[in-house]
């Protein structure tokens, strides 16, 4: 019985190791991307109020908002592998 418990408890460390895996990856991408983005607005010298403004909307998004983001995302991506996979499950099991 211990050993069961065991491989229970690995199974849901190694799946808690994956998911925080992918958060930094798609945080590590979010700066990468938002840094670019910001640059790129920056760099021109002739920018119009709407593109001032979107600017500082960029420059001001709260990391809180990006962790929600990013892990809703995340889920949505669970959400959508579940369904292709019991999709083919469905198409080739008969």
């Amino acid at each position: 019985m211990l050993n069961i418990v065991n491989k229970i408890q690995t199974r849901i460390k190694n799946y808690l190791n994956g998911m925080k895996g992918r958060v930094e990856l798609l945080n590590k991408m979010w700066v990468k991307e938002h840094y670019q983005m910001v640059m790129q607005l920056a760099k021109n010298k002739h920018k119009t109020k709407k593109q001032k403004d979107f600017l500082a909307k960029v420059r001001a998004i709260p990391d809180t908002f990006k962790e929600v983001l990013l892990h809703h995302y995340i889920e949505k991506c669970k959400h959508q592998n579940a369904v292709h996979f019991f999709e083919w499950r469905k198409k080739y099991k008969a």
